[in-house]
C-alpha cells in the first residue's frame, strides 16, 4: 500500500489465509494462540488488519476512508484439516451465544461480524440493527448519488451503517447451505427439510421435520422452538416466506 494516492478509489481485500493456513501460516504466529494452526491464523488475520489500518494512518487517509470489516459466514472448526481444532477449542464458544456455525440456518451461520469505520462521519458505537452485506450496494449508491437497478434485494440502510439510525431492514431470506430460512424482525423461521446426514449434523444445520420458530429477542441461542406456541405468527411468516420464494424464483428442497 505504500503509494501516492491522488484520486478517490475503492478496493476489496479478501483474506484467504483461513482457507490456506496449513501452507501459508507464517512462522511468527505459529503456536501463539494455544489453539493450533486455526487459532494461530486468526491471530495473523487480526495483525494484518491492524497493519492495514496503520498504513492508512501513515498515508493520511484514515479520517475520510470507509473501512468495512466483515465475514462471509459464521465460524467453523472442522472443515477437513487435521489441525486438532476441535480438540483444542476447550471452553471457547466459536459463535458466542449463537447456535450453529458455517452452513447452518441458525444465527451462528448467518449473523456475522460487521464493523464499519469512517472517523470523519461515524462515532464509535454498537448497534443491534438488522442489516445485510448486500445492503452496502444500495447504501453506498445513495451516499455517492448513484443509481442502481430497482429489482435487487439490496436496501438503502445508509443511516444505519453510519450510526444515524437504529432501524435496519424488516426482513431477509437467509441461506445455510442450499437451504433457505426467513428472518422478520425478532422472529426466525426455519422450514422443514429432509436430513440426509447424521442427526448431529442435521441438528447443527437446522434440518428435520416440522417448522422451527424462534424469538431472537428472548432466545438469542435459538434453544426453544415456539412454533406450536405462536401458530398465528408461524402462519404469517410461512405465508410471507412462500410469497417471497414465488416472486423471486427461490428454489428449496421442500
Amino acid at each position: 500500500m505504500s503509494m501516492t494516492i491522488k484520486m478517490p478509489l475503492s478496493f476489496f481485500i479478501t483474506d484467504c489465509i483461513s482457507h490456506t493456513y496449513p501452507v501459508f501460516l507464517t512462522n511468527v504466529f505459529a503456536g501463539q494462540s494455544g489453539m493450533g494452526p486455526r487459532g494461530d491464523v486468526i491471530l495473523e488475520a487480526d495483525w494484518c488488519v491492524s497493519e492495514f489500518l496503520k498504513e492508512l494512518d501513515k498515508l493520511g487517509l484514515a479520517e475520510n476512508t470507509i473501512v468495512v470489516l466483515t465475514s462471509d459466514n459464521g465460524p467453523v472448526l472442522d472443515d477437513g484439516y487435521k489441525d486438532d481444532a476441535v480438540e483444542l477449542v476447550g471452553d471457547h464458544k466459536i459463535a458466542g451465544p449463537l447456535r450453529g456455525g458455517k452452513t447452518s440456518m441458525f444465527d451462528g451461520g448467518t449473523r456475522i461480524p460487521f464493523m464499519l469505520r469512517w472517523p470523519a462521519a461515524v462515532k464509535p458505537q454498537v448497534s443491534d440493527a438488522f442489516v445485510c452485506q448486500m445492503d452496502l450496494l444500495a447504501s453506498f449508491a445513495a451516499l455517492l448519488g448513484q443509481s442502481y437497478p430497482d429489482k435487487l434485494d439490496s436496501e438503502n440502510t445508509l443511516g444505519t451503517f453510519l450510526g444515524k439510525s437504529k432501524k435496519g431492514r424488516e426482513e431477509l431470506v437467509i441461506e445455510g447451505m442450499f437451504n433457505y430460512a426467513y428472518r422478520q424482525g425478532d422472529w426466525a423461521l426455519i422450514p422443514p427439510y429432509y436430513n440426509p446426514y447424521s442427526k448431529e449434523d442435521g441438528d447443527f444445520i437446522g434440518l428435520g421435520y416440522g417448522y422451527k420458530l424462534y424469538n431472537l429477542k428472548k432466545d438469542i441461542g435459538q434453544q426453544e422452538n415456539v412454533a406450536t406456541k405462536y401458530p398465528k405468527k408461524l402462519g404469517e411468516l410461512i405465508n410471507r416466506f412462500e410469497y417471497l420464494k414465488a416472486t423471486t424464483n427461490k428454489v428449496t428442497r421442500y
